[in-house]
């Protein structure tokens, strides 16, 4: 790590706007890569080490003076140049001092999972919308699965839409288009209409006979 300070300040003048940093690789004892930071010639003083390095970088360790980046700028970030020789463990004299890259990360981090847990929840009731709008039969049943669906992580989840879906007002139950049978929109049973017609028949007649009896 001294080495790498004594390289940060051969950047003092060469680096500006950005900090002055110095980074050196080391596998078995032996330093295989170095360098420092020069505005001009962009790449970071760990990728300069990087590619002083070459192929003696796998399983080294890198010390550098400031926290690799880990956001894009006019280079990449060092983290992922850092990862790619293999296994390589890493050693930093200080933090990154920008408290704005770590407000970022955590804001960012709070984005994520504040979605996720309004996803999650959201769409626990779809299935439930889509009954209410159906007039489902069990739509109460399907708002109280959907609860529990939530949870369960949603494993039940593609069931209970299933179960929504299957019931059209109008149709009754299934997926398939048709003219079918008339629908009981109270009990969701299909009504025979030749059994009322037959009823309305027999009440005719004895309509009709009752009549001529006592004429």
């Amino acid at each position: 790590m001294q080495h790498a300070l004594e390289l940060a300040l051969k950047g003092v003048g060469l680096a500006s706007p950005n900090p002055t940093v110095g980074s050196v690789i080391v596998h078995d004892g032996q330093i295989v890569g170095e360098g420092f930071h020069e505005y001009d010639k962009r790449d970071h003083a760990e990728i300069v080490a990087l590619k002083s390095a070459g192929a003696r970088a796998r399983g080294a360790t890198v010390y550098v003076t400031l926290e690799p980046c880990n956001h894009a700028g006019r280079t990449g970030p060092c983290t992922a140049g850092l990862q790619r020789p293999g296994r390589l463990d890493a050693g930093a004299a200080m933090e990154d001092p920008n408290p704005f890259l770590n407000y970022f990360a955590l804001g960012l981090l709070f984005f994520v999972v504040i979605v996720l847990i309004y996803g999650i929840i959201a769409i626990h009731d779809i299935p439930a919308r889509i009954a209410h709008a159906r007039h489902h039969p069990h739509e109460d049943a399907i708002h109280a699965a959907g609860w529990i669906s939530l949870f369960m992580l949603h494993l039940l989840w593609p069931f209970l839409w299933i179960w929504a879906m299957m019931y059209q007002p109008g149709r009754g139950w299934g997926f398939s288009e048709g003219a079918g049978t008339p629908v009981n929109e109270g009990a969701g049973t299909p009504v025979d209409t030749s059994e009322i017609e037959d009823l309305r028949r027999r009440i005719a007649e004895l309509e009709k006979s009752r009549t001529s009896a006592g004429g």
